[in-house]
Parts: C-alpha cells; sequence; structure tokens
C-alpha cells in the first residue's frame, strides 16, 4: 500500500509562551500601547489555543486590531495567518484558505517578501492537507516562482518538498523526484535543516516507481535522524514505509518486523490512523501467504480501528482489500454480506472522484462487476465490467475512442457519399448517350424521307445533312468534354479517398501517441499493460489505412502484407529473450476491405498478443504460426496456433479476466464468423468468416 509521505507544515510564530500567567498578560494588554496589544495579545491567543477557543479568537481579534488601527499591515498579515492555523487545525477549510488569502493580501501592502512568500506556502500546504492537490500544485509553484526571484533559502527547501509530495500524491513521479532532490540540494547547504522528511518522501517516491533498495536506503537515512531529534511519529512512519517495500518484494518475513516495530510507537501515541494502517499493511501480508480468515479479521480491524476524521485515501485502501478479500474468500453467495461489500464499495468510489484518485476505481469497478455477478444482478455486473474496461484502457481510453469512431463515421460517409456522386454522374452520362441515341435515330428517318421524296428535295437533303454534322460534332465536342470532366471528378475521388485514409491514419497515430505518454506515467504495470494492448490495437488500424492511402486500389489491402507489417509491430511492443518463429501463410491474391481487415487486424493484435504473452517459454523453441486458407468464393478461415502449453482445462472466454480474448467474439460476429479454441499441442483458435472486396461499382 502507497501511502503517506510527510508534508513539512510550520507556522513561523511561537507558542512557546503557553504557560505564562496569563492573569498578569492581561493587565498588560489592557493597559498596554496598541504595539504590546499586538504582540501580547497574539502571543497570548496562540498559548490559549489548545486550551480555550473563545480566549484564542478574542486575543487575536484584540492583536488584530491593534494593527489595523495604526495600518501595520505586516502585522494584520501575521494575525491573519494566526487565525487561519486555529481554522486549519479545526478542520474548517474555506475559513482557513480565506484568512490566508487576506494575509497576502497585507504582506503585499506592506511589501514584505518573506511574508508573501510565507503566504503562497501556507496556501499550498493546506490546500494538500484538504486533499485539493491542483489548487496546492498552483499556489507552491507560485511561491517556488517568488521564492527563486527573490533567492530566498528558508521556505524554499519546504516548498519543493511539499510540490514534490504533491505531484507524488497524483501519481507524477517523475516530476515528483526533482522537486525532492531539488529540497535535498538546498538542505544539505544548511545547517541544521530538516533533511529527514525530504528523505522520508524521495523514499516513498521510488517505492512508487518499484525502485524498492533505494527507498528503503532513503526510509533508513530518514529513521536515523527521527531517532536523533526524539520524533517517534515519523520515525514509526519510517518503519511502516521499509515494510511496505520489503513487502512488494515479498520478503514478507522482513516486512513483518518492520511493521510490528512501526506499530508499537503508533500504540504509544494513540494514532488511530496509522494503527488501522497497520492493520491494514497486516492484512495484506495475510493475503499474501493465503491466510485469508487471518486477513479478514485484521482488515476488519482496520476499518474499526479508523477514526470519524480518517483520511479518504485510507477508507478507500481499506474497502478496497476487505471487498477483495471477501470476494476470494466466499464463492458461495450471501445477499445481505454481498451488499455490504456493494455499499462499501460504492462509497470508496465516490471518495476516489472526489479527491481525484483514478487507480483505485480500476479496482473498484472489476470488484463491482465481481460482487454483483455473485448476487445474480448480472446487468449491473456488466454494466461495471464495461465501466472497468475502460478505466483500464487509460483516462485518455473514452478520449481515444471517440476520435477513433469520429474519424470512422467520418470516413464512411464521406465514401458513401463519393460513391453516390460518382453512379450520379455515370447515369448523367447514360442518359446523355441516350438523348443523343434518339436525336439521331430521329435524324435518319427525317433524311430517309426525305430521299424518297425524290431530287426535288436533294438541295434541302444536303442542308440537313450540313445541319446535322454541326450539330454531330457540337454534341461530340460536348461528349468529349463530359467524359474529361468525370476522368477528372474520378481522379479526384482517388486522391480523397487516399487523402481520407492518411488524415485517418494520422489522428490514429496521434491517439497512439497520447495511449504511449499516458503509459509513461503509469508506475502500475497492469495498467500499462493494458494500455500497450490498447496502442497495439489503435496501430492495427493505422497500418490499414496507411496501407490504403498508399496501394493503386485505395479501397482494398494484401492481407499478407498487412498481417506481416502487424506482426512485426507487434513484436517490437515486447522485449522477449527467448528464441521464437512466427510463420505466416496467406496467399497473395487475398485482398479485403476495410469492414472486414478492421475486425480481422484486431483480432490477430489480441490472439498474437496473447501467444507471445503466454506460449513463448524457456523449455522448447516457440512457434506461432498465421494461416488464412479460402474455403469457397465467400468463406475463409483464419487460424493461430501456437506450441506453448495451451489453453487451461475448462477454459470459457466469456468468463475470462482478459480483455482481449472477451473482445474476439464480438469482432468474428462483425465478419459474419464463428471462433472455434482448442488444445492441438498448444493452443489453437479458427475463425470461420465471410470476406469482402470493396467495389466503387
Amino acid at each position: 500500500m502507497k501511502l503517506i509521505s510527510v508534508l513539512i507544515f510550520t507556522l513561523s510564530f511561537s507558542s512557546s509562551i503557553a504557560q505564562t500567567n496569563f492573569d498578569s498578560l492581561k493587565l498588560v494588554i489592557s493597559n498596554g500601547s496598541d504595539s504590546v496589544k499586538y504582540r501580547i495579545s497574539g502571543r497570548t491567543g496562540l498559548a490559549y489555543q489548545y486550551i480555550d477557543k473563545d480566549s484564542t479568537l478574542k486575543y487575536f481579534q484584540i492583536s488584530y486590531e491593534a494593527c489595523e488601527r495604526n495600518n501595520w499591515y505586516e502585522g494584520m498579515g501575521n494575525v491573519k495567518l494566526y487565525f487561519s492555523g486555529y481554522y486549519y487545525y479545526s478542520l474548517q477549510d474555506t475559513t482557513a484558505i480565506s484568512l490566508i488569502k487576506e494575509a497576502l493580501k497585507w504582506y503585499t501592502e506592506a511589501d514584505n517578501n518573506q511574508g508573501i512568500l510565507n503566504s503562497y506556502y501556507m496556501l499550498g500546504t493546506y490546500l494538500g492537507g484538504f486533499e485539493d492537490f491542483d489548487s496546492s500544485v498552483f499556489y507552491l509553484q507560485k511561491g517556488v516562482q517568488f521564492g527563486e526571484e527573490i533567492h530566498d533559502s528558508a521556505y524554499l527547501p519546504m516548498i519543493y518538498n511539499n510540490l514534490g509530495l504533491m505531484f507524488q500524491y497524483q501519481g507524477f513521479n517523475k516530476e515528483a523526484n526533482d522537486y525532492f532532490l531539488k529540497s535535498i540540494t538546498l538542505k544539505e547547504a544548511i545547517p541544521n535543516s530538516n533533511l529527514r522528511s525530504t528523505y522520508l518522501n524521495i523514499g516513498l517516491n521510488y517505492y512508487n516507481i518499484s525502485q524498492n533498495d533505494k527507498a528503503i536506503a532513503y526510509y533508513k537515512k530518514a529513521e536515523l535522524l527521527f531517532i536523533d531529534h526524539h520524533e517517534d511519529q515519523p520515525r514509526a512512519l519510517a518503519l511502516k514505509n521499509i515494510g511496505d517495500a520489503f513487502s512488494d518484494d515479498n520478503q514478507l518475513d522482513s516486512a513483518v518486523v518492520y511493521y510490528n516495530l512501526a506499530h508499537a510507537i503508533f500504540e504509544e501515541l494513540g494514532d488511530s490512523n496509522s494503527v488501522a494502517r497497520y492493520y491494514l499493511s497486516m492484512g495484506e501480508i495475510a493475503t499474501k501467504k493465503e491466510e485469508y480468515q487471518k486477513a479478514k479479521e485484521l482488515l476488519d480491524l482496520a476499518l474499526y480501528s479508523l477514526p470519524k476524521s480518517a483520511n479518504s485515501r485510507l477508507i478507500i485502501y481499506i474497502q478496497i482489500s476487505r471487498a477483495e478479500n471477501y470476494l476470494t474468500l466466499n464463492s458461495h453467495k450471501n445477499p445481505r454480506e454481498l451488499n455490504e461489500v456493494i455499499a462499501n464499495l460504492q462509497d470508496a468510489d465516490v471518495l476516489s472522484k472526489e479527491i481525484g484518485l483514478f487507480s483505485p476505481r480500476v479496482t473498484i469497478s472489476y470488484l463491482l462487476y465481481e460482487a454483483y455477478e455473485l448476487l445474480g444482478e448480472y446487468k449491473l455486473a456488466s454494466q461495471y465490467a464495461k465501466e472497468h474496461i475502460v478505466l483500464s484502457d487509460s483516462l485518455f481510453n473514452q478520449q481515444s475512442s471517440e476520435a477513433i469512431a469520429k474519424q470512422n463515421a467520418k470516413f464512411e460517409s464521406e465514401k458513401k457519399e463519393l460513391k453516390i456522386q460518382f453512379l450520379a454522374k455515370e447515369n448523367d452520362l447514360k442518359n446523355t448517350k441516350l438523348i443523343q441515341n434518339n436525336e439521331l435515330q430521329t435524324k435518319q428517318q427525317h433524311i430517309i424521307y426525305l430521299l424518297f421524296s425524290g431530287v426535288f428535295f436533294t438541295g434541302i437533303f444536303v442542308f440537313v445533312i450540313f445541319k446535322f454534322y454541326r450539330k454531330q460534332k457540337i454534341f461530340n465536342t460536348n461528349l468529349q468534354i463530359k467524359n474529361t470532366v468525370i476522368g477528372k471528378q474520378n481522379k479526384e475521388k482517388i486522391i480523397l479517398l487516399q487523402e481520407i485514409h492518411h488524415r485517418v491514419k494520422n489522428n490514429l497515430q496521434i491517439v497512439w501517441n497520447l495511449l504511449d505518454l499516458q503509459a509513461y506515467n503509469i508506475p502500475n504495470p497492469e495498467i500499462k499493460a493494458a494500455i500497450n494492448d490498447g496502442k497495439n490495437r489503435v496501430n492495427s488500424m493505422a497500418t490499414l489505412h496507411t496501407m490504403l492511402y498508399q496501394n493503386d486500389d485505395l479501397g482494398n489491402v494484401s492481407f499478407e502484407e498487412y498481417l506481416s507489417k502487424l506482426v512485426a509491430q507487434i513484436k517490437n511492443t515486447f522485449s522477449i529473450t527467448q528464441n521464437y518463429e512466427v510463420i505466416i501463410a496467406v496467399p497473395s491474391d487475398i485482398k479485403f476491405d476495410l469492414d472486414t481487415s478492421i475486425p480481422l487486424g484486431l483480432i490477430v493484435t489480441e490472439l498474437f498478443t496473447n501467444a507471445l504473452k503466454y506460449a513463448i517459454t524457456d523449455e522448447k523453441k516457440a512457434v506461432i504460426e498465421l494461416k488464412v486458407e479460402k474455403i469457397n468464393a465467400e468463406e475463409y478461415t483464419l487460424t493461430i496456433r501456437d506450441n506453448g502449453p495451451g489453453l487451461p482445462a475448462g477454459f470459457d472466454s466469456k468468463k475470462t479476466g482478459t480483455l482481449g480474448l472477451k473482445l474476439v467474439p464480438n469482432l468474428c460476429r462483425q465478419v459474419q464468423g464463428s471462433l472455434k479454441m482448442m488444445n492441438d499441442n498448444g493452443a489453437v483458435y479458427i475463425i470461420r468468416f465471410k470476406g469482402k472486396s470493396f467495389d466503387v461499382e
């Protein structure tokens, strides 16, 4: 479980006078000057803030009014920060933020650079504490810009640290690492600076990108410094994080040792949130050891240990782990328990949306699908299965799908419109020829009548022939012009089709690049693999459109050439060291149109990718064969086989968790085909389908 770094938080005001004789201070305040009222009332309010709410606010107000009477802008800014600290710890986020913004205004009036920088820092820190990460990053980055302009060395290390933490919370680990290293660089140059919290944070960042050796090294550096400074709470957090790293590397016994050390400190401090995290971590250890009943008891303890003000992220992960454990432990149907699991997951999903967490929603949607399926509510199960597929493909998947659908729809529309225009021109030409023939027939009849009329009409006949000749010449000229126009339109049609295919290919390439960019920032290997699968699907369609606009035949592609390119591109996405062979057996004269080639290309993408994942082992040389055979004028078979371990016993594509194998039957139906799966010295897939060619006529 990847939880919680240290948010560096400090107020530049002292509350060291908490034990001062308050009666004496009251007398000094009532008889003192405005300067005394400002200083002593402010400090008295700070001392009261853990004792008496009304007195805290009263003394802060006396301090502020003294500054206001004298237009002491810097003092007014200081007191507004006093107020904001009180409301922050009272969990009144809106009021706390408004007060810091007022402080920023007064510091700006006073031209107090340190106050301005402190305000940016406090705004970012408070908003981060309230889990408004986008706003937190905005103000912390303003603090970075301002701090670098004034060459600050006091606040910048803390701002860099907290800015790295905000990026870390949102999954932007590269940016987080950059800011943590900047913070460490500045702090190492400053004596007695707080390096320990930044060590802890950068350790978590390395943990998030699965570099656990580096993570443990930084955690241990932080723990030693926490021991030197007698800081038990963050020391326990460092111990807990070391346990997380060992657990992630499957060194479970070492993980338990560090978890127990952390737990002892959490219990002593009465830290309910951290005790809950301990039970959550121990529950996950029990799950990895397949001790599911023990895991259930520990996860229940985690939930019941939570205080009312528990961290939202912690609640989400506990509910996910409890649901996963329940669904693993209980294959029977218990409507009451299942409905409770569903309700908890839906609450966790709402929380994830509220605080902008994406990864938990992928898991939650799949667990809701499983729970509703066990409950027998297949419609809701299907709904969450679809949601899981969309979320798994990536944050950009929906936009990508819409872009692809839009371009394909545009292509189909333009293709139909072009065909209609072409047929209309052809009909116009036929009508013109028919009219011409009718006119010619009429003229010829007239000529025959004139011939039979005798010599008397010879002169008239010659005249008519002359006129007819001129009209015929004009007609032939017009006909030639029309034929030239039609030929030009036919060339324009070819150019237009080429442009359409080219644009569709470019748009698909943009989608591919978006998916590639998203995959780069995602540490989770399962989500990254799902995104790579999506990239291969997009690439199969982009390859097809590339071939179409490069070929003379704009409606059909050579399926042998298409498969060869597609297989080569998919192979390049895998880093396979074992020796294997791919055989492609497709007759060179087989060509299919876009409607046939796209589903077949996606089928090949899914099944060939599956073969690369599971058929290639160290035991023997893997052979993967792709073969197309013609059965009759309309029907063909596509066979994909390998010599790997084959399909597991009782395998059912409808029940598999693999998205690709769920898509294949749907794609088969698009080509009016059927799918047969079996084992024959490895996995064999046979798709019988109807192949079509594009014909504009």
